[in-house]
């Protein structure tokens, strides 16, 4: 399941941005706020990916927002009512995994997610069971340091079996790797 949290400071646009996520079944909105700050006030631990308009009111606003969520391991993907082409370079060098338009409707906005944090693998995927092991502790929220430590492997093979599982399941992010569906596996 991938947790999604919306920031953006129009509450009509929020919902309409929910209801065009809970159209996936294995994404849920867990978070709908108006700023950024009101965002980093919540428990972060259930939000995988963060869907972003880059001018909320609040200390916490613009280009440097995205930073700020990466600081805590978040995915971003920004939507923005500016020029994707004047914001898109800079937003992606900052850490977002990519830019919508807001014109540019729910299914740019799903097929945005869907390509930086995945969809279920088509015709399933044979993970080792060691990459299994890996799935399930980040699945269960554990970042590599706690995955070494809970599996007795060093850090370096954590990441091996990351990248491994993100080339096999044609999934970019480890949020998109907890949303998979162990069942296709």
């Amino acid at each position: 399941m991938l947790k999604i949290a919306i920031v953006d400071d129009h509450e009509l646009l929020r919902v309409g941005v929910a209801r065009a996520i809970d159209a996936v079944a294995e994404w849920r909105v867990v978070y709908s706020v108006g700023s950024v700050d009101e965002l980093l006030a919540l428990e972060l631990d259930d939000v995988d990916l963060v869907v972003l308009d880059l001018i909320t009111p609040g200390a916490a606003t613009g280009l440097s927002a995205i930073e700020l969520l990466r600081d805590r391991q978040l995915d971003v993907v920004v939507l923005t009512a500016l020029e994707v082409a004047h914001v898109e370079a800079e937003a992606l060098r900052r850490g977002a995994l990519a830019v919508v338009g807001k014109g540019e409707g729910p299914n740019r906005l799903r097929d945005a997610i869907t390509s930086v944090c995945g969809g279920p693998p088509a015709g399933g995927v044979h993970l080792t069971p060691r990459e299994l092991d890996v799935l399930r502790t980040v699945r269960a929220g554990l970042r590599n340091q706690e995955i070494a430590r809970e599996l007795s492997i060093s850090l370096s093979a954590v990441k091996r079996h990351l990248e491994r599982m993100m080339e096999k399941t044609n999934v970019r992010t480890r949020s998109g790797l907890a949303a998979l569906p162990i069942d296709l596996l």
